[in-house]
């Protein structure tokens, strides 16, 4: 998208122009971090439009304050605005000053995905990522890049930012791109453990989104993502998340921080007779007529799908589905406990019996947890 790669350029000129000279200043006074950050605030503003949405606004500081005082720097106050972008995209300056775009909010399934951003975001800022960079961009870059970051900014025709792109691009993907995968790692693993300790945000949801720009990369891996577009290997920070959380002794939940179907009971029609059905996304577990004890087999049906909806939540994995045998039943067994007994009303193929019916309605459960994982990947 040329608007991800647009403002990514614009907002490193912003930090490389403004920090110049920034070497000769204490690592680094607060004064002079604000004043960079106030005037690269200003500049990016310019490129940006500041939505008008006090109620999102609002929501965005308070999970901002919240992760800052249990971050490195608990002294500092962050500012967070949300801007009028379609990308999915976040970024920090110097000063406490974070930027969320509306595209990222509506791609976000849950409030722990978008504290698990600020909370990288916060994590460069504690390392003084920004000023850092700066200063060693600056002496690579002023160059051709720098040409092409002040054509970007002030509306330079695309031949020309194009033309003086191509002469830079070898040293600004050797040289760049692998000083951004350091800095994503340490912030990715300050950001695990601010989440962590704020007792409010599932730190999974770090992972969550890093895995949905992972997979985008692979479905589309020439369209640029708009957030992180020069940190390469985005598969590579899922696995790093993932072993922080495990170091942090995190359960990885990850229906805990996404949104995800529930169990679907409905009429299915078999050799055209309407027969209730039991299914978990697009995977069929049982289909039967008989009541059990209940007033309708849709109804023990929709009760058995309220079970299996609470251990899914609770991150129930495939692993975890067993089948006993009963005495002229069987039982479907949900983490060692009783969900769902198949009796021989429920049989429906000749030659079966309700064992047979068990293992199917099992292997349905693994059907679905397999198409769970594919879509996380792809």
């Amino acid at each position: 998208m040329r608007t991800g790669l647009r403002g990514y350029l614009a907002l490193l000129l912003v930090t490389l122009v403004l920090t110049a000279g920034a070497a000769k200043a204490a690592k680094w006074s607060p004064e002079y971090e604000q004043k960079v950050g106030s005037e690269a605030a200003t500049e990016a503003e310019k490129v940006y439009k500041v939505a008008a949405d006090e109620e999102a606004t609002k929501r965005l500081n308070e999970m901002a304050a919240i992760l800052a005082r249990v971050s490195d720097r608990p002294d500092v106050v962050y500012t967070v605005k949300l801007l009028e972008s379609d990308e999915v995209n976040a970024f920090s300056l110097p000063g406490g000053f974070i930027y969320v775009t509306k595209g990222l909010l509506a791609d976000a399934q849950s409030d722990h995905e978008i504290a698990g951003v600020i909370a990288h975001e916060i994590a460069h800022n504690c390392g003084y990522d920004g000023l850092n960079r700066a200063e060693k961009d600056q002496k690579l870059f002023m160059g051709s890049l720098a040409a092409a970051l002040t054509a970007v900014l002030l509306g330079g025709g695309t031949e020309r930012v194009n033309a003086v792109l191509q002469a830079g691009e070898f040293t600004r993907m050797g040289v760049l791109s692998h000083y951004s995968m350091d800095l994503e790692r340490r912030a990715d693993r300050r950001a695990v453990r601010y989440l962590c300790d704020s007792k409010t945000y599932n730190p999974v949801g770090l992972l969550t989104f890093m895995e949905r720009l992972a997979a985008r990369e692979r479905r589309e891996p020439r369209q640029e993502l708009g957030i992180y577009a020069d940190h390469p290997d985005s598969s590579l920070r899922v696995s790093l998340i993932t072993g922080y959380l495990e170091d942090a002794d995190v359960e990885i939940n990850r229906r805990a921080v996404t949104k995800w179907e529930p169990p679907q009971v409905a009429d299915v029609e078999v050799d055209g007779v309407p027969v209730p059905t039991l299914s978990l996304w697009g995977s069929n577990l049982l289909q039967t007529t008989h009541a059990a004890g209940a007033a309708s087999a849709t109804e023990r049906l929709t009760t058995a799908a309220g079970v299996l909806r609470e251990h899914l939540a609770a991150g129930l994995e495939a692993y975890e589905v067993d089948v006993e045998p009963g005495d002229g039943s069987a039982q479907v067994l949900l983490r060692g406990q009783p969900w769902l007994t198949i009796y021989p009303e429920d049989v429906r193929t000749g030659g079966s019996q309700p064992l047979d019916v068990a293992r199917q309605v099992a292997a349905g459960l693994s059907t679905a947890f397999a198409k769970e994982r594919l879509d996380r990947w792809y």
